[in-house]
């Protein structure tokens, strides 16, 4: 395998998110007039799954994250290991990686953690999304802000 491969790889990427953006959902202005559209729309993202959301790069989406959970950048790239800073780190977290398809290295970086050590943390954050009622509303509520769904 060659440097064409790596070629048609990008291409092949290119082509994808093309394709994501000309399947995008109405705008939420939009559903504003009729209000059968806002189920539309729902029903719509349900059925294409993580390819609704928006395409955005882990540096946005952890600032992004943390100016929605009230929680300083600087404060989820210490070292401190306080309750709601770590349920501040693990919500981006799983969010990013199953939802918006980044990757763990990239969201680890932008956080100043190993990937081993955040892989961690998604694993927790999966075992506390499927356990804590809390948890997967407050993820489920994450997931909509920074998708730009207002619902």
């Amino acid at each position: 395998m060659g440097q064409h491969d790596l070629g048609g790889a990008a291409a092949i990427e290119e082509f994808h998110r093309d394709q994501q953006i000309e399947r995008r959902m109405p705008t939420v202005e939009s559903t504003n007039k009729d209000p059968e559209a806002a189920i539309r729309e729902r029903r719509g993202r349900k059925e294409l799954g993580p390819e609704w959301r928006p395409i955005i790069e882990a540096e946005e989406f952890i600032a992004r994250g943390a100016e929605w959970l009230g929680v300083d950048i600087a404060e989820l790239r210490s070292r401190r290991r306080a309750e709601e800073l770590v349920r501040a780190r693990e919500l981006p977290m799983i969010l990013g990686v199953e939802r918006f398809g980044l990757k763990v290295k990239d969201l680890a970086r932008q956080l100043r953690k190993s990937p081993d050590g955040m892989t961690q943390t998604i694993a927790r954050a999966a075992r506390k999304r499927k356990e804590d009622n809390v948890f997967r509303r407050e993820l489920n509520k994450l997931d909509r802000a920074l998708a730009g769904v207002n619902e």
